[in-house]
C-alpha cells in the first residue's frame, strides 16, 4: 500500500478510536432524552449539506473535480474535532460527541445513500460513484470498528479510556496536519491550480452550512449550550475520512486541495466562533 494512502488510513483510524473513548456510558444515556433531535439532526446534515454543496458548486461554476471533493466532504460525517469547539464555546459536549458519534455510526447507511442517490438523478455528474458495497466496508472499517471498540474500552477500562483519550486525541490532531501537509506538498501543482474557485466555494459551504444548523437548532428552541453543539455538527466534516476515502476508494488524490483548504479555513474559523460564542454567552 502507498505510505501516503496508510497514513490517512492510521490517522482516520485513531479519531474515529478517540471518538469512542470520549463518550462516557452515563452521557450517552442522559442524550436518549432527545431520541427525535439526535435521529433529525443526523438526518438532516446528509440531506441538506450534500444539496448545499450541489447547489454552491453550480453557482461558482466549479469543475467536476471540485464539485465532487465538495460533494464528498458534505456526505462525510461529523468531525470529531467539533468536540473540542463545543468545549472551548462553553457548549453542551456529551450532546457533540453523542451526535459525533451516531454520525459516524450511521455513515456507512448514510453515504451509501448520498452517493447512490446522486448517481442514479444526475449519472454523468459529477465523478462520484464508489461501489456501493466497498462504500460500505470501508466506512465500517475506518468508522464504526474503532468507535465500537473505544465505547467498549470507555465502558469496561473507563481508567485506561481516560488515559488513552488525551494521547490518542492528540496524536490523530497531529497526524491529520502532517496527512494534510504530506498532500499540500504531493498536490501543489493541482492546489495552485484550484484554490481561486475552490477557496469561496468552501467559504460558502462553511457559511451556509452554519446558517442551517443555526436554524436548525432555533427550530427546535434549544438551550444555548444544547443549541451550539448542535448547530456546530452541520459545517464540520470529517476531513480523515474525506481524504482516506478521496484516495483509497475513488482513487482521486487530487481531491486533497480542496479537502485541505476545507480543514485550513475551519480550524481559525471555529476557533474564534467559539470564542465570541462563549464571550457572548457567560452563563453557558
Amino acid at each position: 500500500m502507498d505510505p501516503f494512502n496508510l497514513a490517512i488510513l492510521t490517522v482516520t483510524w485513531l479519531m474515529m478510536l478517540a471518538v469512542g473513548l470520549a463518550v462516557p456510558p452515563g452521557d450517552l444515556a442522559s442524550c436518549r432524552k432527545h431520541p427525535a433531535l439526535l435521529a433529525t439532526t443526523v438526518a438532516v446534515q446528509w440531506v441538506a449539506l450534500p444539496l448545499l454543496a450541489l447547489a454552491i458548486a453550480r453557482a461558482l461554476g466549479l469543475s467536476p473535480a471540485a464539485t465532487a471533493a465538495l460533494i464528498l466532504l458534505a456526505a462525510c460525517p461529523v468531525g470529531d474535532i467539533v468536540n473540542y469547539y463545543t468545549l472551548l464555546g462553553g457548549g453542551s459536549v456529551p450532546l457533540a460527541v453523542t451526535l459525533n458519534a451516531l454520525s459516524c455510526l450511521a455513515a456507512p447507511l448514510g453515504m451509501a445513500l448520498v452517493f447512490g442517490t446522486l448517481q442514479a438523478v444526475r449519472p454523468h455528474d459529477p465523478p462520484l460513484s464508489p461501489p456501493t458495497w466497498a462504500l460500505v466496508l470501508r466506512v465500517l472499517a475506518l468508522a464504526l470498528a474503532p468507535i465500537a471498540l473505544g465505547l467498549v474500552i470507555r465502558s469496561r477500562h473507563p481508567q485506561c479510556a481516560a488515559r488513552w483519550l488525551g494521547p490518542c486525541g492528540r496524536l490523530a490532531g497531529a497526524g491529520i496536519l502532517a496527512v494534510l501537509a504530506w498532500g499540500l506538498v504531493r498536490q501543489r501543482d493541482q492546489l495552485a491550480a484550484t484554490w481561486p474557485s475552490a477557496l469561496p466555494a468552501v467559504a460558502l459551504f462553511l457559511l451556509a452550512g452554519t446558517a442551517v444548523g443555526a436554524l436548525w437548532a432555533r427550530w427546535w428552541r434549544l438551550p444555548s449550550p444544547d443549541a451550539l453543539a448542535v448547530l456546530i455538527t452541520f459545517p464540520v466534516r470529517n476531513v480523515g475520512l474525506a481524504a482516506a476515502l478521496a484516495t483509497s476508494l475513488l482513487g482521486r488524490p487530487d481531491f486533497l486541495a480542496l479537502i485541505a483548504l476545507y480543514f485550513l479555513l475551519e480550524v481559525p474559523l471555529f476557533l474564534l466562533g467559539a470564542r465570541l460564542w462563549r464571550t457572548g454567552r457567560p452563563s453557558a
